[in-house]
């Protein structure tokens, strides 16, 4: 595990560099198309921007397909304990003006769970479909030469399937029972040939009786800065830092002291055109504080469709 932290902390290390250095390359008599001020559709290959800018034409719509992994290994005195997640998204966007976008996610998760102690090792398996996601983005201001662009969002999260908590402790849990809205505001800046790009919100998980209970979940801030950069007419990849903080959960009022929490992780994407319409992106994370995943990594299909 802990090789394999050190090797993904120096890929995304170098993709951090390479997002910070101008890279040329010709495709026969055509151009370099890398970001710029003078022609905003340069952007619209830039999958790095999802959250940040809206990137689809009115009418143009988007599928995607992923596939992520991520694991989370523990140990506490002489209890061991592994987390390891499997999910499949899929995500559609559609255009509706040139300065809105709505769009929808939902995913397949299998998630498994393995502690152990001196005398016993305790597996616990969950699979189903998490919660699903509405939303819209809306830019704000257009990028000028001296100012950037900003981008504000808005999206609802909630269950598909919510099952109680004490029906079977074997079974672990796909998603969340509680119903989220969030909001955020996205701001990117060109600086040739990069972008630089902030990204912040604010997460207001519902409360809601849980098995006689009623628990409210923590509010959480949500943040993710970052750079990166077309590096030819086909790569593009990015660099970034993201994490959040989300205050204690209650129950019946009460604050359960600790269960405050602060993920933060480093990763990266890599994009890869394979035709006009079809992108592939890959993606990585590795966890900078206990409360994160130590390892994550993701493939993701998009087509576009006019």
């Amino acid at each position: 595990m802990f090789s394999l932290k050190v090797l993904l902390q120096c890929c995304i290390f170098l993709a951090v560099v390479f997002s910070n250095v101008q890279v040329l390359a010709d495709e026969g008599d055509s151009a370099l198309t890398t970001i710029g001020k003078k022609d905003e559709n340069t952007k619209s290959h830039l999958l790095f921007l999802r959250e940040s800018e809206v990137l689809l034409k009115p009418k143009d719509m988007y599928f995607s397909l992923g596939f992520n992994y991520s694991t989370d290994e523990k140990q506490i005195n002489l209890r061991k304990s592994k987390d390891r997640s499997f999910s499949i998204p899929l995500s559609i966007g559609y255009g509706v003006t040139q300065d809105t976008e709505v769009n929808a996610s939902i995913a397949l998760i299998q998630n498994k769970s393995e502690t152990a102690t001196i005398n016993s090792v305790v597996s616990n398996n969950g699979s189903g479909i998490g919660n699903a996601t509405i939303g819209a983005m809306r830019k704000l201001k257009a990028e000028s030469n001296t100012s950037p662009s900003i981008t504000a969002s808005a999206n609802l999260s909630f269950p598909l399937d919510k099952k109680s908590n004490s029906s079977d402790a074997s079974k672990l849990a796909v998603g969340s029972n509680f119903r989220t809205a969030a909001v955020g505001l996205g701001i990117s800046k060109s600086i040739d040939p990069a972008v630089v790009f902030l990204n912040v919100g604010y997460n207001h998980i519902l409360a809601d009786d849980q098995d006689g209970i009623r628990t409210q979940p923590g509010k959480a801030l949500t943040y993710s800065i970052g750079s990166g950069l077309a590096v030819n007419r086909s790569i593009s990849m990015s660099g970034r830092i993201s994490g959040q903080y989300q205050t204690e959960t209650q129950y019946n009022g009460k604050a359960l002291n600790g269960s405050s929490s602060e993920p933060i992780s480093l990763g990266g994407t890599v994009d890869y055109r394979l035709d006009d319409k079809t992108r592939l992106e890959t993606s990585f994370d590795v966890g900078l504080t206990n409360d994160a995943s130590d390892v994550g990594m993701g493939l993701t299909l998009i087509r576009n469709v006019q």
